[in-house]
């Protein structure tokens, strides 16, 4: 119990067991649980809810900053240039009434009416807010921004019987403006 084992990596039974119980202790995220809450100048209707509970996925880097490298002589010095802008894609599913995708085409003609003009912000804003590792919207690391419209992609196949999946696509607004 007490002897240095390579087995385990040189480390006692007992020491190794006190380490097992230490990663068993930590209480990890699980990927599978999250909560998105989205609020719109359009109205979602029971989407609102919907939403969170057709949603499958959520893919963002909520951090990314951007640099570029500067020659000093024959060395190098990083500068960072930017933060950038949050790029968020959601899948999820959709009803028969086409919920979902009826409100991503209002919003989206908020944002950019058919006569080629584009309206402010403030018409076609969404703030979505994303908890990580908990599903009742309350407890859990909070990413919450500005974002617009992006793109809708549909994917239909005869040759199977899924559900219909959406992927929607937002980006941020600016960084200036901040969701309340």
């Amino acid at each position: 119990m007490s002897g240095d084992t390579l087995f385990f990596g040189g480390l006692t039974l007992t020491e190794a067991q006190a380490l097992h119980q230490s990663a068993v202790a930590i209480p990890w995220a699980r990927k599978n649980l999250f909560h998105v809450e989205m609020t719109s100048p359009v109205p979602i209707g029971d989407a609102e809810l919907t939403f969170n509970l057709f949603c499958l996925s959520v893919d963002y880097s909520p951090i990314a900053l951007s640099g570029e490298k500067r020659q000093i002589g024959t060395l190098f010095a990083d500068s960072v240039t930017t933060h950038d802008a949050i790029e968020l894609r959601i899948t999820t599913l959709d009803d028969q009434a086409a919920t979902i995708q009826t409100w991503f085409k209002k919003i989206t003609k908020l944002a950019a009416p058919e006569d080629g003009t584009v309206n402010p912000p403030a018409k076609y804003a969404i703030t979505i807010a994303i908890r990580h590792a908990f599903v009742d919207g309350v407890k859990g690391l909070i990413h919450k921004r500005l974002y617009r419209p992006g793109s809708l992609e549909i994917s239909l196949s005869r040759s199977e019987s899924a559900m219909t999946e959406l992927s929607l696509s937002f980006a941020e607004l600016d960084s200036f403006m901040l969701a309340s």
